[in-house]
């Protein structure tokens, strides 16, 4: 499992079996024990209203677009023959 986070983490087998979680692919979760308690400090809450103001960037917004219509560009070419 690849960890987006500010450093590129992998995490594998044997973290999971010394930490007891369990990785549920079916489902895409993972299932810690219940006597796990996150510290709140491991996680950001982005509250809703400001979530859309990260992305309200003009030249992100630019890119965006320009790499929609390509790929748009691309499937038709491909679908086209």
């Amino acid at each position: 499992m690849i960890v987006d986070t500010s450093h590129d983490v992998i995490l594998g087998q044997h973290f999971f079996a010394k930490h007891d979680i369990m990785v549920d692919c079916n489902r895409q979760r993972l299932l810690f024990p219940e006597t796990w308690t996150p510290r709140s400090d491991w996680w950001n809450n982005i509250p809703m209203d400001e979530a859309g103001k990260l992305l309200a960037s003009p030249e992100f917004q630019k890119d965006v677009e320009k790499r929609e219509k390509m790929m748009d560009l691309e499937d038709r070419r491909r679908r086209d023959g």
